[in-house]
């Protein structure tokens, strides 16, 4: 996480202030979630090593992580709500859906937090999963939603441009398939796991480093977006050839209607082409003068 961080602001100085802040935050909470996640396990297993009572008693740090863990989500999911409302031109219908998912994931995820800040052992925690299962329906809903309309808005995107415009957008749609699944394939393990090992905690453990990894492909789809940028540039640059006529100029410039960049580029050529073309009316020849 840390290196996706360092890498993000090496490489993006011109993105918005919102948008580093909101990767600082997510960096701190990463963090604290690690810190806690440590200090749980270093008083588990070293403080009660032995001690067989004290290891269903949830120490205060593992019921921060679940808190911490309920704020990275909604922070990842409150940006890819933003990023779908950008998209879709302010589309109240296709965002108001993952909005509410969103706001229902945060809510009963921080219910589940707190209750396991309440609940003085894991075995009470466990009387209340139904608020932990409704987290994760509703994470698996969110992302899969976020996740198939970004890659039906790239397709339809997609259509009437070049070969190397559909390389890029068939990359940047397996980014957002990955994305979404990544946290959904977690989130359907720890339903898997709960319900299949009741009396085990493995669900938990899973679940402190679901939005981990969440956080960690997120990061890794802000730092592509370099690449792609990079490969826009050289679309943009690339003409492969540039034909003179005696009285029409033609162009061929692959990627032209896929990359708006161009235009400033083709205006200097067909400037040139018309200087060239008036160059060769007004030619005389010598054995005329």
């Amino acid at each position: 996480m840390s290196l996706q961080v360092y890498n993000f602001f090496q490489r993006n100085h011109r993105e918005g202030r919102i948008l580093k802040y909101t990767v600082r935050t997510l960096w701190v909470l990463h963090t604290l979630n690690l810190a806690f996640i440590m200090q749980g396990v270093y008083i588990i297993l070293v403080n009660d090593f032995g001690n067989v009572a004290a290891t269903s008693i949830s120490p205060w740090s593992i019921a921060a992580v679940s808190l911490i863990n309920s704020f990275m989500a909604w922070i990842i999911h409150c940006s890819y709500c933003y990023r779908v409302w950008e998209l879709s031109d302010n589309n109240r219908t296709l965002t108001i859906p993952v909005i509410c998912t969103s706001i229902i994931t945060f809510c009963f995820g921080l219910a589940s937090g707190i209750k396991l800040v309440i609940a003085p052992s894991f075995s009470a925690y466990k009387s209340t999963e139904w608020l932990l299962v409704i987290t994760l329906v509703c994470t698996c809903f969110t992302d899969l939603y976020i996740a198939l309309w970004l890659c039906w808005w790239l397709i339809r995107r997609s259509r009437g441009l070049s070969d190397q415009t559909h390389s890029m957008i068939n990359t940047l749609i397996l980014y957002a398939v990955a994305t979404g699944l990544i946290n959904s394939v977690f989130a359907i393990l720890v339903l898997i796991t709960g319900a299949t090992l009741p009396k085990s905690y493995i669900f938990i453990a899973i679940d402190f480093f679901r939005n981990g990894v969440y956080a960690n492909s997120f990061m890794v789809s802000l730092n592509a977006r370099d690449r792609f940028r990079r490969d826009v540039r050289s679309q943009a640059t690339v003409v492969t050839s540039v034909r003179f006529a005696r009285e029409t100029p033609v162009l061929s410039i692959p990627a032209l209607q896929s990359v708006p960049a161009v235009s400033t580029q083709v205006g200097d050529l067909e400037r040139a082409a018309a200087t060239q073309v008036v160059l060769e009316k007004v030619e005389v020849p010598s054995n005329e003068i």
